[in-house]
């Protein structure tokens, strides 16, 4: 059987849109660039990547001065969540199409002063802002964004409920009931996410009309970010508060009936709360990463869960005047269809001229 060899300069058409990111490593956002001080005024962000163990990677950063600035509120604990979306080729995250203010507030400001803006960086490292939206969440905090990788986006935060946002300045509430949201994900094709008080889940992805969310698991505490496995069997809630009051990483198990609180992981620290989280679920023992609460330079953190005792290990600091946010896995490059179909015909054409050769 003869071997056929396809040249690397046509396999480049596919692999050069592959990821900068390394898979399975840890994105987290982080705000500040270790002088200015964290406040309402806006701070600078940047997408850290760190691999497993803890190891810096790179930084990302995103451009907070020129003709499209980008800006989070760099004092509110609540903004800066982090998102993968559905198809897993890239991280959404909310904030504010600004430079940092004179005076003011980014999220006292109206939306038509200060654009509400989603941030998307691709696998590749690319960043991009899909959506500014000059109405939407007008004079209150801008929180958490997600995508389904299809040109698709929903916002959440506060005075507003969850808005599908589109990828233009178009904004449609769907969700009214709750409107002090944190964290949001999509979950097995629904929308889910956090008040303070629960996780709350919309059936599917709408884009219009008023959908009534329902709240799968009460937590009774301080809701951040949340984790499900695959068979949505077993869940991890960030919570905020000191691990003395019940803060920390959740652990709920469904029992078939009901979500059922086993325990609550500490992260660690002077408090030992969380707010960013992201869960390995592929072993025997799930590996739980977080970003604990201290006011700035936080840390993040790793959990090997195998039980309600298990220690937790610093993996990195945030840094003086800096602090980390949201935490997610790395992105996955989801190569175009024109990519492949670019590559399928450069890959006929090959195979045609060396039969024409034999």
């Amino acid at each position: 059987m003869r071997r056929i060899l396809i040249p690397s300069a046509l396999l480049s058409v596919v692999l050069t849109s592959y990821a900068q990111f390394t898979a399975g490593d840890l994105a987290v956002i982080h705000v500040g660039d270790g002088t200015t001080t964290l406040s309402g005024l806006g701070n600078n962000v940047a997408v850290d990547e760190y691999s497993a163990l803890g190891t810096f990677v790179q930084s990302i950063a995103i451009p907070q001065t020129g003709p499209t600035p980008f800006s989070m509120t760099g004092n509110a604990t609540a903004e800066g969540a982090l998102s993968l979306s559905q198809d897993g080729g890239s991280l959404t995250f909310a904030g504010y199409q600004s430079a940092r203010l004179s005076s003011g507030t980014l999220a006292g400001s109206t939306a038509a002063a200060v654009p509400r803006a989603i941030g998307q960086v691709t696998a590749s490292g690319s960043f991009s802002m899909p959506v500014v939206s000059t109405t939407a969440f007008s004079a209150n905090s801008f929180r958490s964004a997600v995508t389904d990788g299809a040109n698709n986006y929903w916002g959440s935060g506060v005075g507003q409920g969850v808005t599908y946002l589109g990828n233009s300045a178009a904004a449609a509430t769907i969700e009214t009931a709750q409107t002090t949201l944190r964290v949001m994900n999509i979950v097995n094709g629904n929308l889910f996410f956090t008040t303070a008080s629960a996780v709350f889940q919309i059936s599917g992805e709408p884009q219009s009309g008023t959908s009534t969310p329902t709240a799968v698991i009460s937590t009774g505490g301080s809701s951040y970010d949340f984790a499900f496995n695959a068979g949505m069997t077993l869940a991890y809630v960030a919570d905020d508060r000191t691990f003395a009051t019940g803060g920390g990483i959740q652990r709920w198990n469904w029992n078939g009936t009901a979500w059922v609180l086993s325990y609550t992981l500490n992260a660690g620290g002077t408090g030992g709360g969380a707010r960013g989280l992201a869960v390995d679920f592929s072993g025997l023992s799930p590996i739980v990463y977080a970003t604990t609460t201290e006011t700035a330079n936080n840390r993040l953190v790793r959990i090997i869960d195998t039980g309600a005792a298990s220690a937790e290990t610093d993996l990195a600091l945030a840094g003086a005047t800096r602090a980390f946010r949201g935490l997610e896995f790395t992105p996955l490059a989801v190569p175009e269809p024109s990519s492949f179909a670019l590559f399928a015909l450069g890959l006929v054409g090959y195979l045609a001229a060396r039969r024409r050769k034999n």
